[in-house]
């Protein structure tokens, strides 16, 4: 069994997408949320936490200073999208489907986590869409009750569950995107007019 690490406390979908995709994965079968360097060290995978980005290590946490790197299109990598790069095109079974998953689900949420805005310049009567991010952020148990860590820790772990139905049907979707692409392409050309 490979434990998963990832901090506790609040959680945001970055953390909560990364780790649901390292249960589909296979990368991990169980998950502790910690910042405990011992606990942290006597895990396989360290999820959004530690640090230190190092795929060898198992280390996929972009919270290094100089961050850990960024895509052609000018959006940083989070921990959602450092694990997405190294192990989403396998999960996928191509390039080009881990590429879709990328940019309609996994992009995203990294920019959300790093704090790259995604509406601006939209707004209508100030009014920004909802977004995965939000329904996760949301989901943190409130402050007004005074949350434990147990309290943190089911709320996330049923994040984790509704991340992973998203994931997979975001992965049947890029699957049929090209097939429903051709299927349009020969549409055309084979119209009259």
């Amino acid at each position: 069994m490979e434990t998963g690490a990832t901090h506790d406390g609040p959680f945001h979908s970055d953390d909560v997408y990364a780790v649901a995709f390292a249960y589909l994965a296979g990368l991990i079968s169980s998950v502790i949320r910690t910042r405990d360097p011992k606990k942290l060290a006597e895990a396989k995978f360290r999820i959004d936490v530690g640090r230190k980005y190092d795929p060898k290590t198992g280390d996929f946490d972009h919270h290094q200073e100089e961050g850990a790197g960024v895509r052609s299109n000018g959006i940083p990598y989070a921990s959602f999208g450092l694990l997405w790069k190294h192990f989403g095109p396998t999960f996928c079974g191509s390039q080009e489907c881990a590429d879709i998953v990328d940019q309609y689900l996994v992009r995203p949420i990294d920019a959300y986590d790093v704090g790259f805005d995604l509406c601006a310049g939209f707004t209508t009567q100030d009014t920004c869409p909802y977004t995965i991010s939000d329904m996760v952020a949301n989901a943190n148990p409130p402050l007004r009750n005074n949350p434990t860590p147990q309290d943190y820790d089911n709320r996330f772990n049923l994040e984790v569950e509704k991340a992973k139905a998203v994931i997979m049907d975001e992965v049947t979707f890029a699957k049929g995107l090209p097939m429903a692409r051709q299927a349009i392409r020969r549409g055309i050309e084979a119209a009259t007019d």
